[in-house]
């Protein structure tokens, strides 16, 4: 099974970045789904922490809940992050696109032939 997330964006240290990737990968992600952000409720996280016990077969201790706390916030944080820049983005080909339009309303206006010309 290939990993879903690959390389960590969070963090400096390489073992704690392949600790948050592989909770991610193995506990975050397939209970979690393609779910929007805004959409996951106590029910998923309930359903999270349930997956977890059945996966490790026993309930986590405190460091791994505060290591799959941490993966889960930094996951959340790069997401929005993610979100923020595609609506930049869209915001920027709008304003683009926008600025084209005008150009082309002004050189048609430009060119128009008055009625007056051919007469």
């Amino acid at each position: 099974r290939g990993a879903i997330v690959s390389k960590s964006p969070w963090s400096e240290n390489p073992r704690t970045g392949q600790t948050y990737i592989r909770i991610i990968n193995d506990f975050i992600l397939p209970t979690i789904g393609k779910r929007e952000i805004t959409s996951i409720t106590l029910i998923v996280i309930d359903q999270l922490d349930k997956k977890r016990i059945e996966i490790m077969g026993k309930a986590p201790i405190k460091s791994t809940m505060r290591k799959h706390n941490a993966a889960t916030t930094s996951l959340r944080t790069m997401l929005e992050r993610a979100e923020q820049l595609r609506v930049q983005h869209r915001k920027a080909k709008i304003s683009s696109m926008l600025c084209v339009r005008r150009k082309l309303n002004a050189s048609a206006k430009e060119n128009r032939v008055s009625p007056m010309s051919l007469a």
